[in-house]
């Protein structure tokens, strides 16, 4: 057994933190004991000195050990009622079948961190658990920065991740896999507290239905709504955020929800930002920025993919009112398929302004701008002013838009009626949008006839605009050398 630290005392009732000469171990049981494994020429210092670490592991662990590397932990709950600011802990493999909820915070110098142990598989399994609206696996309330990266989450009652009024705090790098009650990660499920700088990033969603009723603690909502048709269960948001500030959710990937939405901010959100996200095969909203009792403001969307939305991709609207949702950006994003690709204030009350969609790509998707029509059975009442729809491509689908409080101008039409002033048509020759590619080819009647007015300074791949004498049209600016498709950067696999 090697133990590398300074630290002498190991009394088994007393946590013992290591110090200094720790390595992020690869935990595995050998004859019901655990062994730290270090490369014979290679030793990493991850820890700064007087950083904390600690281990858990629910094979061969007790939560009357110290929690050592040599005598862990039994449960991440242990882990998180004893460790302050500074700490690591690391998990070794198993299935965790608790509910976890740290008692204390890190600080801006000295967070605190929980991680799988080097190449260790952790499953946070809420089987039998309780859970419910605004209760989840993992629940952070009131505390401040804390780091949740890396775990396996499954079976969960409520919810995945839950936080409430906390600050500072990161979920980055975990998979949430099978059934939900609710939502995978939600933040702020009220009105009443709102948390800020969030950063949610690298995470991965799958996401089935639960058949079932409130009965079986399941809480069945929309009874009958999204495919398959009449088949109840739960409504869920795999990303959900509401009365927030300063979020950043990024590099994440949602390949299924069989009901409900993707990404949403919603209700008093603001001064946030969602990009390089990948979301497909949502029943519902793809990418949703919603206002209830407040309106959002100062959010962007942008270098997104959304492909096979069953509903909509992103929509921008008021839900209850009257509420001012105002300052929202959206650019560089490239919609693929679904009933309703660009949907703003289609439905909903109150009023929404400033809002730009630059420079996206819509491949067979319809839009809804202040259309003439109510959608989604709730009243069409929302006043609008200055939103601008510029330099975007609508390759097929319809186009319902009404341009009153709407500036059209420089957009692309392939198959599918123009409106706005200075609009283009004709096929925009995409690389290879069988494979979604929508580079553009030479030739495409979309280079060079954009606007540079309100343009994002950098296309879908970094590239800066403009390249030739004028900014084209679209998610990607035309170079003579083929870019790279980068789409293959926001797939996901095991």
């Amino acid at each position: 057994m090697v133990q590398l630290s300074m630290n002498a005392d190991n009394k088994r009732n007393t946590p013992q933190p290591q110090y200094k000469f720790e390595v992020k171990v690869m935990c595995f049981s050998v004859r019901n004991s655990y062994m730290l494994l270090i490369p014979a020429l290679f030793l990493f210092f991850t820890r700064q000195v007087g950083a904390a670490v600690y281990y858990v592991s629910a094979v061969n662990g007790s939560d009357s050990n110290p929690g050592t590397s040599a005598a862990p932990w039994r449960t991440i709950q242990k882990a998180a009622n004893t460790v302050t600011a500074g700490a690591t802990v690391y998990v070794c493999s198993g299935i965790y079948n608790e509910v976890i909820s740290p008692a204390n915070s890190g600080n801006a110098h000295a967070p605190i961190t929980y991680e799988p142990a080097a190449r260790a598989n952790v499953i946070i399994d809420g089987t039998g658990k309780p859970g419910g609206y605004g209760f989840g696996i993992w629940n952070i309330t009131g505390k401040s920065y804390i780091i949740v990266k890396g775990f396996h989450f499954i079976h969960g009652y409520g919810n995945g991740i839950t936080l409430e009024n906390c600050s500072n705090v990161k979920i980055l790098n975990n998979t949430f896999n099978s059934d939900f009650g609710w939502n995978p990660i939600e933040v702020d499920s009220t009105s009443h507290t709102s948390s800020r700088n969030i950063e949610i990033a690298g995470n991965h969603i799958h996401r089935t239905y639960i058949p079932g009723s409130l009965s079986n603690k399941y809480y069945a909502w929309f009874t009958g709504y999204g495919p398959p048709a009449n088949l109840p269960g739960p409504w869920s948001e795999m990303i959900s955020m509401s009365g927030g500030s300063n979020f950043s959710v990024h590099d994440n990937v949602i390949d299924l929800n069989e009901l409900g939405e993707g990404i949403n901010m919603k209700n008093g959100m603001h001064d946030s930002r969602a990009f390089r996200n990948k979301v497909s095969n949502t029943s519902s909203v793809a990418m949703y920025i919603g206002g209830w009792d407040k309106g959002d403001y100062d959010i962007a969307y942008y270098d997104n993919i959304i492909d096979n939305p069953d509903h909509n991709g992103i929509v921008i609207s008021n839900e209850k009112g009257p509420t001012k949702t105002h300052d929202i950006r959206i650019y560089n994003n490239i919609i693929i398929g679904g009933r309703m690709g660009l949907g703003i204030g289609f439905y909903g009350y109150g009023s929404i302004s400033n809002v730009t969609a630059i420079n996206n790509t819509l491949y067979n998707s319809s839009v809804a701008v202040n259309p003439p029509w109510v959608g989604h059975g709730t009243p069409h009442d929302i006043a609008f002013s200055n939103v601008v729809l510029r330099n975007n491509i609508f390759f097929g689908g319809a186009m319902n838009v009404r341009l009153s409080g709407v500036i059209a101008d420089h957009n692309g039409f392939y198959n599918t009626e123009a409106f706005g002033t200075d609009s283009v048509t004709g096929n925009p020759l995409f690389v290879n949008a069988a494979k979604n590619d929508f580079h553009l080819h030479a030739g495409s009647p979309m280079i060079n006839k954009g606007t540079s007015v309100g343009a994002p300074s950098v296309d879908f791949d970094g590239v800066k605009r403009p390249k030739g004498a004028a900014t084209d049209i679209g998610a990607y600016e035309f170079i003579k050398k083929a870019h790279p498709n980068l789409s293959h950067l926001y797939s996901y696999s095991h």
